[in-house]
């Protein structure tokens, strides 16, 4: 039978090693798990919403489990009268800030600026988009009747052209990329070195670019109301007539979404009884 010996100085190393092996083993167990944090959910702009979840899997269909998460409740037209039809048209205005000692130096500065925002736009949206200069203004900067500066202000605008045969989710990936794309841009153009430096977007918008032209389908159904109304309200002895109609004004446009858009178009007449309306002097008579 073999005996195995040790040193005494082995003997303490190893009883060292298996001290140091079980305190790591304990500060491991008594380690807590790090705190479960809130995701947070922050929007963007119009319908886009930045999101995230931290679970891994799916839970029960129980409507109680779906906490923080909303149902929106959009508008649903119910006015006869009232046109829904599809944008094919997102738009916005834009602007830049540059500050320099003179005024032609601010609004060449302004101007660099406009053309770098406009050439990162086409980039990221395609032939699509098209930018567009409308004005500028120059403002003088002072400190105590000093002049510490000029500030040019260049603004314009953004429009992105939507085809009929993009359909939802086609849209919807436009749509979140041009919110991306333009808070981007304005979140990099902040400098330390010149505070005064900035670029703006407004929120983008769908519209119907040539909303004139459902005027017809819009007084058709407008008429046809005013029918279904006589044809209910009136009475075999007393028939109603329309008179004292407004000449119509512009077909107005509301976005419901970045999907939809209610066309409108204004008109206003009398209704009257015929034997009344008879009975009204002529505009001809002198």
């Amino acid at each position: 039978m073999v005996k195995w010996r040790e040193s005494r100085e082995q003997g303490a190393a190893r009883c060292g090693l298996i001290a140091v092996t079980l305190g790591l083993l304990a500060a491991c167990a008594a380690t807590p798990a790090p705190p479960s944090v809130p995701v947070q959910q922050a929007p963007l702009s119009g319908d886009y919403v930045s999101s995230s979840s931290s679970e891994s899997g799916y839970s029960s269909a129980d409507y109680r489990s779906a906490k923080g998460l909303a149902v929106p409740h959009r508008a649903r037209l119910t006015d006869p009268t009232r046109l829904s039809v599809r944008p094919d048209l997102y738009t916005l205005s834009f602007a830049v800030r540059e500050q320099r000692e003179s005024s032609h130096a601010a609004l060449d500065a302004a101007r660099t600026s406009s053309d770098r925002v406009s050439a990162e736009l086409l980039k990221a949206l395609g032939p699509a988009a098209a930018t567009k200069v409308k004005g500028f203004t120059l403002t003088r900067v002072t400190r105590a009747s000093k002049q510490l500066g000029i500030l040019a202000s260049v603004d314009g605008t953004l429009e992105v052209r939507v085809t009929e045969d993009q359909d939802f989710w086609a849209r919807g990936r436009l749509f979140t990329t041009l919110v991306e794309t333009t808070q981007a841009i304005a979140e990099a153009a902040g400098s330390d070195q010149d505070p005064m430096r900035a670029v703006s977007f407004e929120p983008p918008q769908a519209v119907v670019s040539d909303p004139e032209r459902y005027r017809p389908e819009l007084v058709q159904r407008w008429v046809q109301r005013l029918r279904d109304f006589t044809t209910t309200a009136e009475a075999a002895a007393a028939p109603l007539v329309v008179r004292d109609c407004t000449p119509p004004g512009a077909v107005t446009q509301a976005a419901l979404s970045f999907d939809e858009v209610s066309l409108e178009l204004a008109i206003t007449c009398r209704i009257d009884t015929r034997a009344a309306a008879n009975a009204l002097p002529s505009s001809r008579e002198p």
